[in-house]
C-alpha cells in the first residue's frame, strides 16, 4: 500500500495496530491487534477498502472497538502529528 500510514493509539490495541490511506486505491484501511494478541503475524482485525470520507473508517473503528466517540477522536487526530 503506498500512502501515510498511522499508528492506531487506543488503549488495548497501541502496541502493533495501524492505520492509514492508500494512494493508488483512494481508499482508508486498518491493521488491528488487540495487545494480548500483538505477537500473532495476523491482525485480529483487519480492515480494507474503506471508501472517502474518512469517517466511514471512524465509524467501522468505532463499532470494532467499542470507543468512546470522542476520545477516539483525539486519538486519532493525535497519530497523524
Amino acid at each position: 500500500m503506498s500512502g501515510p500510514t498511522y499508528k492506531f493509539l487506543l488503549e488495548g490495541w497501541e502496541k502493533r495496530s495501524v492505520w492509514g490511506f492508500d494512494e493508488d486505491t483512494d481508499t482508508y484501511w486498518a491493521d488491528l491487534w488487540l495487545n494480548e494478541d500483538s505477537d500473532s503475524d495476523t491482525p485480529t482485525s483487519r480492515i480494507r477498502d474503506v471508501p472517502t470520507p474518512m469517517t466511514e473508517l471512524y465509524s467501522m473503528l468505532l463499532n470494532l472497538t467499542n470507543a468512546d466517540p470522542e476520545h477516539l477522536d483525539q486519538l486519532m487526530e493525535e497519530s497523524m502529528r
